[in-house]
C-alpha cells in the first residue's frame, strides 16, 4: 500500500522529471532571436542551448533514473518536452539570450530543488543499498573520462541523424519537436524493456550500472549507423511513397504528427532502445555528471565539424562525398573509445563483464569504417520531379542547395524550404520592398538599406534600379550565402563590395559607432513554403513556411522591417508591434513587424491593427497547433491571423479589416487543376468592406488588395462587379492600370468594344512596352470591324515581341480582312505551323470571311500549361 511519504516522494520525482523535460524543450534556439535570426537560426548559439538542456537534463533527472522508476522518470521528461514543444511554445519560447536565461534558470532551480527534496526523503530498502555501494566505489576519474567520451561520441552521432531526419518534414519547429517527442519516447520504452538487461535491476552494483552505462551508449552510436542507412532508402520517391502508403497515408501528410510516427520511430528505434538502456545505468552524481559534460561537448561540436568541411559542391561530387556518414563514424570512433576506457578500468579489477564492453567498444569505433561512408541527400522525394541542384552546400545551418524550379527560375533552399522567390512570387517580393520603403516617408535616394536575406539577380535588380543612397546586404549563413548568391547569378558574384559580414551588420543595426556602414532602413525577408505532391490524388499544395518568433529590438536610430508570410504560424508574441500588410495578390499576403525606429508613415496605413501577446486563437487554435501548424493550409492561417487583427483593429482600420476576415474565413479547398483566381472564393461583402474602407482614403496595402482583386474578377468573369466597384475607384484615383483593365475587360465581356478600346488607348502611352494591352485593345478593335486599328496594334504588339507566333496569326487574318496580300502568306504560315487550325483554312479562299467573336474570354493559368 502507497503511504503518504512514499506518494509525496513520487511526486516530486514526477515533477523534477517534467521540468527537465519543459527545460529540454524551452531550450532550443527557434528563428528569430536577433534581426538576422529571423532568416537562418545561428547554428553555434542552438548547438550550445542545445548541449546545456541536455547536460542540465543529464545533471537533474539522471540520477532518479533508480530503481523500479527509471522508465517513468524517462516517460516524464518524455511529456513534460511535449507539453513545452507541442502546446506552451505558442506562448511561452524566448528568442534572445536574457529571455533564455530568465525562462530557463527558475526551471533548473525547480528541478534541483526538487531533486534535493528527493535525495533528502527517506528511500526505500533496495535504493539505500545501492547509495551505501555507491559511496564504497566512487567512480575513478578515468571511468568519468570514459562515460563522458561515450556521451559525447552517442550525442554527436545522434545530432548528425537528427539533421536529416528533419529533411522529412517541412523545415519548421514543428516538425523537430515532433521528432524529438519520438525520440524521447523510444528512450522511455528502451529504458522500461532493456534497461535491466543492461544495466541491472535496482540492486545491482554501481560498477555493474557504470559498465552498462558505457555499453549502451557505446551501442547507440553504432547503431545510428543502421539508422542512417535506414534513411538512405528514402532517397527514392518511391520508397517514401511505399513507407507512408503502407498506414494510408502519402506526400500531402509530411510534416504531420502521423508521417512523424512512421517515419521517425524506425529511423530512431534502435539508437534510442540503446540509450534508454544505458541511462538507466547513471545512478549517482558523478556518472550523471559524465553524462553532462559528453552531451555538452558533444552537441556544440556538430557546428564546428560542418563548419571545417564546409564545401561547395555539384550534386554528382555531393553525392560521391562522405557527407554525414564521415561524422557518424568519428562519433561511433569517440563512443567507442570512452567505452573501452571504462572497460579497461573493469578488467583491472578482474571484472568479467569489462570483456563484453571491450567488444562492444571496438566493434562501434571500428563497424562504421568498415562501411562504405556517402552522403546521404534527401532532396524533398515528394516533389512530382526529382530535384537536380548545381550547388550543394552542407553547412552548419543544414542543408543548402541551390536548383532549379519548373518555370526554369533558380532557387536557394535551405533544409528544402524555399528562402527565394520564383517567377511568381517575385511581384510579391517587389511589393514587399517598395512598401518598406514608401513606409519611411524618404525619397529612395536619400535611404541607406541593409537587405538581410538571400540576393538573388532579381532582387539585386530592383534595389540597383531604386537608386538608393546605399545598400549592403548580409545573412547569418556567412560566406555560404555568398556561395549561394553567385550560383543563383550564373557562377561568379556580380558585387562582391555590397556583401556585409554578419558580425559587420549586427553592429550596424545596434549603431555602433566603428560599424563601416550605417543603413536608415533593414529588411528581412520572409521564406516561401514549402509544395508537397500526391501520387495517389495527383495533388500538389503548398505549406506554410517557418516564421521567426518575437525579435529583440535593437533600439537605435534603424528602422526595421521583420516580413512574415501571413500563411504561416505567426506567434502571438512576435505580434506586439504596429503590423504592416502588403499583397502581391489575395494568396500572397505578408506582414511586417517594425522594431528600431519607428517609420513615420507607419501611424497612417488604414491597414494596419496592434495585436496583443495574449492572442493565442484559444484552445481550438492550440489544438491544431498540436497535430504540427505548419500543415495548416496557408488560408487557414491567414483566416487566423485576419480574425486576430479584426479583433484589434482600431475604427480607421476596421472596414479593411473586415474585408480580410470575410476573405480569408470563406476560403475552401477547390479542385487542384483549376487557376489560383477560380480557386479564390471571393464574396461581395469582401469588395463592399473594401469599398467602406477606400471612402477614407486608400493605403498601399489596400491599393493592392484591390489591384489582386482586379485580376481574381477578370479571370473568374464577372463583369458586373467590376463595372460596379473598379470603375468608380478606377476614376477617382486614376491612374490605376489594373483596375482600368479589369473595366476594359468587363465592356469587353457586356458588348461594349467602343468603351472597352477608348479606355486601352487611355493606357496605352503610360504602358509603352504592355504586350497584353496592346493584343486587348487589337480584339477590342475587331469586334468594333475597325481592322485598320487591328493591324495597327498588333504591329505595335509585334514590336514589342517580334515573331510571337499568336500575334503573327492575328495580323494575318486582321490583314485579309482588310483585303491586304501579306494577310494570305501570314495565315498560310500560320497553317504550317499548326495544320489543324482548322478557324484558319476560310482565310485562304476568296471571302465571304467569318464575323469576328464576340465577348472577352480570358487566358486562364490552365489553359496556358495545356498549350505547353
Amino acid at each position: 500500500m502507497l503511504t503518504w511519504p512514499a506518494a509525496m516522494r513520487s511526486a516530486r520525482h514526477v515533477l523534477a522529471a517534467l521540468t527537465c523535460g519543459v527545460l529540454l524543450s524551452l531550450l532550443r534556439q527557434p528563428l528569430g532571436g536577433d534581426v538576422l535570426g529571423a532568416v537562418a537560426a545561428d547554428p553555434v548559439r542552438a548547438a550550445w542551448l542545445r548541449g546545456l538542456a541536455l547536460a542540465a537534463a543529464c545533471w537533474l533527472a539522471l540520477p532518479l533514473f533508480g530503481g523500479r522508476r527509471r522508465w517513468a522518470c524517462s516517460a516524464c521528461v518524455a511529456v513534460g518536452f511535449a507539453a513545452h514543444a507541442l502546446w506552451l511554445q505558442a506562448w511561452w519560447w524566448p528568442s534572445t539570450f536574457a529571455g533564455f536565461a530568465l525562462s530557463a534558470a527558475p526551471l533548473a532551480a525547480l528541478a534541483a530543488w526538487l531533486g534535493r527534496a528527493e535525495r533528502r526523503a527517506e528511500p526505500d530498502a533496495a535504493a539505500n543499498a545501492v547509495e551505501e555501494d555507491a559511496a564504497r566505489s566512487p567512480a575513478s576519474f578515468a571511468t568519468v573520462v570514459g562515460l563522458a567520451a561515450a556521451a559525447a561520441g552517442a550525442a554527436f552521432a545522434l545530432e548528425v541523424l537528427a539533421r536529416h531526419t528533419r529533411l522529412l518534414g517541412l523545415g519548421t519547429s514543428a516538425d523537430d519537436s515532433w521528432q524529438a517527442c519520438v525520440l524521447l519516447v523510444l528512450v522511455a520504452l528502451g529504458a522500461l524493456a532493456f534497461g535491466a538487461l543492461c544495466c541491472g535491476d535496482a540492486r545491482a552494483t554501481p560498477r555493474r550500472a557504470r559498465a552498462g552505462l558505457a555499453l549502451g551508449l557505446a551501442a547507440a552510436a553504432a547503431l545510428v549507423v543502421v539508422s542512417y542507412a535506414f534513411l538512405a532508402r528514402f532517397e527514392q520517391a518511391a520508397a517514401l511513397a511505399d513507407a507512408l502508403d503502407r498506414y494510408g497515408l502519402d506526400f500531402s501528410w509530411i510534416g504531420s504528427a502521423h508521417a512523424h510516427l512512421v517515419l521517425a520511430s524506425p529511423a530512431f528505434v534502435a539508437p534510442a532502445f540503446a540509450l534508454g538502456a544505458a541511462l538507466a545505468g547513471a545512478r549517482d552524481r558523478r556518472a550523471a555528471g559524465a553524462l553532462a559534460l559528453g552531451a555538452l561537448v558533444g552537441s556544440i561540436a556538430v557546428p564546428f565539424a560542418y563548419a571545417s568541411s564546409q564545401r561547395a559542391l555539384g550534386l554528382a561530387d555531393a553525392h560521391a562525398s562522405a557527407g554525414g556518414a564521415r561524422w557518424i563514424a568519428i562519433g561511433c570512433a569517440v563512443a567507442g573509445a570512452g567505452a573501452a576506457l571504462v572497460a579497461l578500468e573493469s578488467l583491472l579489477r578482474g571484472e568479467r563483464r569489462g570483456w563484453l564492453v571491450l567488444a562492444v567498444a571496438v566493434a562501434s569505433a571500428a563497424w562504421p569504417w568498415t562501411r562504405a561512408q556517402r552522403a546521404l541527400l534527401l532532396l524533398s522525394p515528394w516533389q512530382r520531379a526529382p530535384a537536380e541542384p548545381v550547388l550543394v552546400i552542407d553547412a552548419p545551418a543544414g542543408l543548402l542547395t541551390v536548383e532549379p524550379l519548373p518555370d526554369g527560375t533558380l532557387a536557394a533552399f535551405h533544409d528544402r524550404v524555399r528562402t527565394t522567390p520564383d517567377a511568381a512570387d517575385e511581384g510579391a517580393d517587389r511589393r514587399r520592398l517598395l512598401d518598406s520603403l514608401d513606409a519611411l516617408g524618404r525619397p529612395a535616394r536619400e535611404v541607406r538599406l541593409l537587405f538581410v536575406g538571400q540576393l538573388t539577380p532579381a532582387r539585386q535588380h530592383e534595389l540597383d534600379a531604386l537608386g538608393l543612397a546605399a545598400w549592403r546586404w548580409t545573412s547569418p549563413l556567412g560566406a555560404a550565402a555568398r556561395e549561394l548568391s553567385a550560383a543563383l547569378q550564373g557562377g561568379f558574384e556580380s558585387a562582391p563590395e555590397r556583401w556585409l559580414e554578419p558580425r559587420a551588420a549586427r553592429a550596424a543595426l545596434d549603431g555602433s559607432a566603428a560599424s563601416e556602414f550605417a543603413p536608415d532602413l533593414a529588411l528581412a525577408m520572409p521564406a516561401l513554403g514549402t509544395t508537397l505532391s500526391s501520387l495517389v490524388g495527383g495533388r500538389a499544395r503548398r505549406f506554410a513556411p517557418p516564421a521567426p518568433r518575437a525579435i529583440a529590438d535593437p533600439g537605435g536610430r534603424v528602422a526595421i522591417a521583420i516580413w512574415r508570410d501571413a500563411g504561416s504560424d505567426i506567434a502571438p508574441r512576435a505580434l506586439e508591434s504596429e503590423l504592416m500588410s502588403s499583397f502581391g495578390g489575395p494568396e500572397e499576403w505578408s506582414v511586417a513587424t517594425w522594431i528600431g525606429a519607428p517609420p513615420p508613415a507607419l501611424a497612417s496605413a488604414g491597414g494596419d491593427a496592434r495585436l496583443d501577446a495574449g492572442s493565442g486563437g484559444g484552445a481550438r487554435a492550440a489544438w491544431r497547433r498540436v497535430d504540427g501548424i505548419q500543415r495548416m493550409e496557408p488560408g487557414r492561417a491567414r483566416a487566423h491571423l485576419a480574425a486576430q487583427t479584426l479583433a484589434h483593429a482600431s475604427a480607421p482600420a476596421r472596414d479593411f479589416a473586415r474585408a480580410l476576415f470575410d476573405l480569408y474565413s470563406a476560403q475552401v479547398e477547390s479542385p487542384q487543376w483549376e487557376s489560383e483566381e477560380l480557386q479564390l472564393e471571393l464574396d461581395t461583402r469582401v469588395l463592399e468592406s473594401l469599398a467602406r474602407a477606400a471612402g477614407d482614403g486608400l493605403a498601399p496595402a489596400e491599393r493592392e488588395l484591390w489591384s489582386a482583386l482586379a485580376r481574381v474578377l477578370t479571370v473568374k468573369r464577372e463583369p458586373d462587379l467590376a463595372l460596379k466597384f473598379f470603375e468608380p475607384l478606377a476614376q477617382a484615383h486614376a491612374p490605376w492600370p489594373e483596375l482600368e483593365r479589369a473595366v476594359a475587360h468587363a465592356y469587353l465581356e457586356f458588348d461594349m468594344p467602343a468603351e472597352a478600346l477608348a479606355a486601352l488607348e487611355r493606357m496605352a502611352d503610360a504602358a509603352p512596352y504592355d504586350l497584353a494591352l496592346r493584343i486587348d485593345a487589337a480584339g477590342a478593335a475587331r469586334m468594333l470591324g475597325d481592322h485598320a486599328r487591328e493591324v495597327r496594334w498588333l504591329r505595335a504588339a509585334a514590336a514589342i515581341q517580334p515573331g510571337r507566333a499568336d500575334i503573327e496569326r492575328l495580323l494575318g487574318v486582321a490583314l485579309v480582312r482588310l483585303g491586304d496580300p501579306d494577310g494570305k502568306r501570314l495565315v498560310r504560315e500560320a497553317l504550317l505551323r499548326d495544320p489543324d487550325d482548322a478557324e484558319l483554312e476560310p482565310f485562304l479562299g476568296p471571302g465571304p470571311y467569318p464575323a469576328p467573336e464576340r465577348g472577352y474570354a480570358p487566358h486562364t493559368a490552365h489553359e496556358h500549361d495545356e498549350a505547353h
